[in-house]
């Protein structure tokens, strides 16, 4: 009879700090997720790869373009990896973002040194994944409660 009391109280207890685990909020959940993916260096690394080709495609030659473009598109794979997010809708922004900045990586890359069209559609798609990184980056601020 004991055995059988003990056995439904570690069972009740299990269930109830079962329960607690999944209460966490959203905030707590982003957070978390924030800092096991390396979200703030990878947007770091990608602004700086960003400015970086902006700086080449005014002085360098294709070949060093070509370099910082594929550094930059590599940069951003390797952050688009950590998702998603806890947040469906930071998932989204972010990848809008990620997805922009790849194709703004990858026009520059094909575009150095032949094509002033693809150059030019490339800055055009940078426009974008800073206005989208800009929204993403509000909507986590939001998330987790910083002002």
């Amino acid at each position: 009879m004991k055995v059988g009391v003990f056995l439904t109280v570690v069972a009740g207890l299990g269930f109830v700090l079962g329960s607690c685990s999944d209460q966490s909020t959203t905030a707590q959940r982003v957070t978390s997720w924030v800092g096991s993916s390396g979200l703030d260096a990878d947007i770091a690394q990608i602004r700086t790869d960003a400015s970086n080709v902006a700086r080449i495609e005014k002085v360098g030659s294709p070949g060093a373009i070509r370099t910082n473009c594929a550094v930059l598109d590599l940069d951003t794979e390797n952050a688009n990896q950590n998702l998603p997010s806890p947040d469906q809708q930071l998932t989204t922004d972010l990848s809008d973002a990620y997805g922009a900045e790849i194709q703004a990586a990858q026009d520059c890359y094909h575009g150095a040194g032949k094509s002033k069209t693809l150059i030019d559609r490339g800055q055009i798609a940078q426009q974008a994944a800073d206005s989208d990184l800009t929204t993403a980056l509000k909507l986590l601020s939001q998330l987790t409660e910083k002002s």
